[in-house]
């Protein structure tokens, strides 16, 4: 499978971005700057969107979740805890 994941600040996705180099995971593991209001992915993009403790930290929820739906393919999975 493939893992996409977003965070707002630039260090966090450098730095995970590294990681995945260093395990020489990169071609399975990629990073880019993005929000959970603003996914920075087409529609209908994942098979699977996850997310732990983010919707605590976003301003407006119901966005956030919409943003989710919106970049799940029919029929996907959301898994938010």
């Amino acid at each position: 499978c493939k893992v996409v994941g977003i965070d707002p600040e630039s260090q966090w996705v450098s730095s995970a971005t590294e990681r995945a180099q260093q395990k020489n995971e990169a071609n399975r593991f990629q990073y880019q700057v993005g929000t959970a209001e603003k996914i920075p992915f087409e529609d209908n993009t994942f098979d699977m969107v996850t997310c732990q403790t983010v919707l605590i930290h976003v301003k407006d929820v119901s966005i956030a979740l919409k943003e989710m739906l919106r970049v799940l393919k029919p029929g996907g999975l959301l898994a938010v805890a």
